[in-house]
């Protein structure tokens, strides 16, 4: 048994395939965003994982919530477009919620690796930019946008 946390889980994919793959596993995973954490509860729910949980919450929140000690910390690409308070907050869950021998795991998005997709991301988010669809739409826009190009 082990338990995880996954900071910033976006719509929960990694976490319910690490949970499906590890049924002797606790996953919990936050998201601030209500839309993203009610997509992760619906696949696992789906899914039948009865060892993940999704919660809604702003780091800050999360700080403060009753959670346990974790094996794994994760977060991917989230540190590289979050602000120095979140870092903070972040640092703050690691420093209190992750066990002795534990492993935070940090991906971070920058250059020169994602070089060759800024320029196409930035074409995409400017072509939907002032949008005032859902963000699926939007996203659904930007592809078909980019596939123009």
């Amino acid at each position: 048994p082990f338990t995880y946390l996954e900071l910033g889980c976006g719509n929960g994919l990694t976490t319910a395939i690490l949970a499906a793959a590890n049924p002797h596993g606790r996953f919990y995973a936050n998201d601030f965003n209500p839309a993203h954490v009610l997509n992760a509860r619906s696949t696992a729910k789906a899914a039948g994982l009865t060892n993940a949980t999704f919660l809604e919450a702003s780091f800050a929140e999360l700080g403060d919530a009753d959670l346990p000690e974790f094996d794994f910390i994760t977060l991917h690409g989230v540190w590289s477009w979050i602000s120095a308070v979140n870092r903070d907050h972040i640092v703050e869950i690691i420093r209190r919620r992750l066990k002795p021998g534990g492993i935070a795991y940090v991906s971070y998005n920058c250059l020169p690796g994602w070089a060759q997709a800024a320029p196409l991301r930035r074409l995409m988010m400017e072509a939907t930019a002032g949008s005032a669809k859902a963000p699926a739409a939007r996203a659904e826009e930007a592809l078909a946008f980019a596939e123009r190009m």
